[in-house]
């Protein structure tokens, strides 16, 4: 029984530790793509202006 509530034990472990990754990885797409926006935003913006105006 001891060597089966190891191993649960390093599962769920294992689990937290795969959670934890993903929620960095989600971290760092969005401020990736807060980054990429700020950046590119304004050329996008002007450029959708530009062509409004142009019609």
């Amino acid at each position: 029984m001891k060597k089966n509530k190891k191993m649960v034990v390093a599962m769920s472990s294992v689990r937290g530790a795969a959670m934890v990754e993903y929620a960095l990885l989600l971290v760092a797409v969005l401020i990736l793509g807060a980054v990429g926006m700020k950046t590119l935003g304004e050329k996008v913006r002007a450029s959708t202006e530009a062509a409004t105006q142009h019609f």
